[in-house]
């Protein structure tokens, strides 16, 4: 599936969860969890930052490589020589606990009650 083709199919799933109950989005991820193996948030994000892929410093699209850090892809871009990963500029960037966050993410978005104490997101980061 080409990425254009998979955003757009994200976008309508993301409609029809919206419109689900709690108790209905809890059975679709069941089945998902019991179909198909985990998905990371790596595997969500890098398809859309190849598509829409440009310097967050300066919006350069001339990129290239720049090693990896731990398992995320680096990258240089030519006209600012500033580095950066697909994460940069977003609300995941320099999280210490990603999975974590991912855990806690999924509870609000099904609005279960927070299995932690709420301060605690807090300093996670």
């Amino acid at each position: 599936m080409n990425t254009k083709s998979f955003v757009s199919k994200l976008n309508q799933i993301t409609r029809a969860l919206l419109s689900m109950t709690p108790a209905q989005r809890e059975v679709v991820h069941q089945s998902i969890q019991a179909s198909c193996t985990e998905i990371t948030m790596d595997e969500l994000i890098q398809p859309l930052f190849n598509v829409l892929s440009q310097c967050p410093h300066c919006q350069s699209t001339h990129l290239k490589k720049w090693g990896k850090s731990g398992v995320i892809q680096r990258y240089r871009c030519k006209a600012c020589r500033k580095t950066f990963n697909n994460k940069t500029d977003t609300p995941l960037a320099r999280l210490h606990k990603p999975h974590i966050w991912e855990e806690y993410a999924h509870c609000m978005v099904l609005k279960l009650g927070s299995v932690v104490d709420n301060c605690c997101p807090f300093k996670w980061n």
